[in-house]
């Protein structure tokens, strides 16, 4: 697996890295299960409600840091996207 690129926009997706194709990977992607919360994922979509976001991390760069760092996002953060 290559190691992901932190930059603007996410870095895993349902607890596995974006990069991740394992069959691990595949299946909680398609089952919208989140091993953080050993549940089906919390964070529906605006367009598709049945369909979840599965993101829990994306990159940033504030004016205090030099480059991106992975920073955890909160399903409120998500209602203000």
């Amino acid at each position: 697996m290559r190691e992901p690129v932190i930059r603007k926009f996410p870095t895993e997706i349902f607890c596995y890295p974006y990069t991740d194709h394992t069959s691990q990977a595949i299946n909680a992607l398609s089952n919208q299960y989140c091993s953080y919360l050993q549940s089906t994922c919390n964070k529906p979509r605006k367009s598709e409600p049945a369909v979840k976001v599965g993101v829990c991390s994306i990159g940033y760069k504030g004016s205090f840091v030099s480059g991106y760092m992975p920073v955890t996002i909160s399903r409120e953060t998500l209602a203000f996207a």
